[in-house]
């Protein structure tokens, strides 16, 4: 890797080798005068330097909490190498991500990470990778069981096996998914490593034609689209074991009160709290926002005029990456 950058938000850029030989592009921040500290990881599908995800804005403030920031594009995705699938790498992308980090001259080995939606599930795939580099996680609309794709066991001797597709009707034919956004989703977004915008289906006739002349009219497939619609198979999140069976580490769930995740979300902050070994370390907290992060806004004025208010979209990704400086600092030395 090429030498630290010289000023924060100035990121270093480089390419990290996985086990199988896939490349994945990584953005490094490094704070003013840095020699070696902790870092903040995120590991994202929709973009590192995307407007979407706001994480070059992100790095100024990690950077003057003094930690070192780390944002990669996963696997198939922007400038990462590799097949684009939904899912099945990232426990492993993820342990030798934090495995990389903690050989560099700059890191002391603790790691924290937050994220949104399924970069908060890249958060749960790094916990279930057992590496112990990780010391803090911030995973924002999300849940260890990934809503659409079904339930999974937690610490069953099944663990890490069950997560399957949607089932669209009793017919086995699925000529329409039991959400259209999932669909579009997932032929869109998990197509290649551009991001793609997919028509609304018609009403009329099969919802499942249209999306495949929208991969005639593309010239490819999506995998993670052939394999949980039309004809799920099974998929699993967790591969290697469930993150429930690893070394407990401080979690700050962030749940959005209109958001479709929030009931998984809390089952997920419940579940770990029946945990002896996990519950002390599970922090909630839940906002008035939706899975985009958008939020009610009621000025006072409005609240006595009983008012419906006005809605803003709001990108709290900062907020959250602050709050992951402080769980992880807090945690190095409880979790060492």
């Amino acid at each position: 890797m090429a030498s630290g950058p010289l000023r924060s938000g100035d990121p270093t850029r480089t390419m990290i080798r996985t086990r199988d030989g896939v490349e994945l592009a990584t953005d490094i921040y490094l704070p003013d005068g840095w020699t070696s500290g902790p870092t903040i990881l995120v590991r994202t599908p929709y973009g590192k330097r995307d407007r979407y995800t706001f994480m070059p804005q992100c790095a100024p403030i990690v950077n003057d909490r003094r930690y070192a920031f780390v944002v990669q594009d996963v696997r198939g995705k922007h400038e990462s190498g590799g097949a684009t699938d939904h899912v099945v790498h990232e426990v492993n992308d993820g342990h030798d991500t934090l495995e990389w980090i903690v050989r560099q001259g700059w890191s002391d080995g603790a790691v924290g990470m937050f994220g949104d939606s399924y970069y908060a599930y890249t958060q749960w795939a790094a916990l279930a990778s057992g590496h112990s580099a990780l010391r803090a996680m911030v995973p924002r609309m999300s849940s260890m069981r990934i809503p659409s794709l079904g339930a999974d066991s937690d610490d069953s001797q099944s663990t890490g096996t069950g997560v399957s597709g949607p089932v669209a009707g009793g017919d086995g034919s699925n000529d329409r998914p039991p959400s259209i956004a999932w669909a579009q989703y997932l032929a869109g977004y998990w197509l290649d490593n551009d991001d793609h915008e997919v028509p609304v289906p018609r009403t009329e006739g099969s919802v499942i034609a249209e999306f495949e002349r929208y991969f005639q009219e593309r010239g490819r497939r999506s995998s993670a689209f052939d394999a949980l619609i039309p004809h799920p198979r099974s998929r699993p999140a967790f591969p290697t074991g469930h993150p429930v069976r690893q070394r407990p580490i401080p979690i700050l769930h962030v749940l959005g009160w209109f958001d479709p995740v929030a009931k998984p979300g809390m089952e997920t902050y419940q579940r770990l709290l029946q945990y002896p070994a996990w519950e002390p370390f599970q922090y909630l907290l839940a906002e008035a926002t939706d899975h985009e992060n958008g939020r009610l806004v009621l000025p006072s004025s409005a609240l006595a005029a009983s008012s419906i208010g006005s809605c803003r979209l709001n990108r709290p990704c900062c907020s959250a990456s602050a709050a992951t400086a402080t769980a992880t600092r807090a945690s190095i030395g409880s979790t060492r």
